[in-house]
């Protein structure tokens, strides 16, 4: 999922309602077994960062979670694995 901001909030993309634990809860059920979900996340704050961890913790039916986040760049990428 790579999806780019919107002119209302310039610290975060994708937008919030797309990093909303009923949303993302909702991509993990879509996916199924054996799936693999990538988010590719833009953030400039320890709040927002905070606040994607809290967001993405109880998604259900999610075995394994990654997080990468570049030197080098302000992408942070979040692997969800459902296997």
């Amino acid at each position: 999922m790579d999806i780019n901001y919107t002119e209302e909030d310039l610290n975060i993309s994708p937008p919030w309602k797309f990093l909303d634990t009923e949303f993302l809860q909702k991509v993990v059920d879509l996916a199924g077994d054996n799936a693999l979900i990538a988010l590719n996340v833009l953030y400039y704050s320890k709040d927002a960062k905070q606040k994607v961890f809290d967001n993405i913790s109880p998604i259900k039916n999610v075995s394994k979670m990654a997080y990468f986040e570049p030197e080098e760049s302000n992408n942070r990428v979040f692997l969800l694995s459902t296997s």
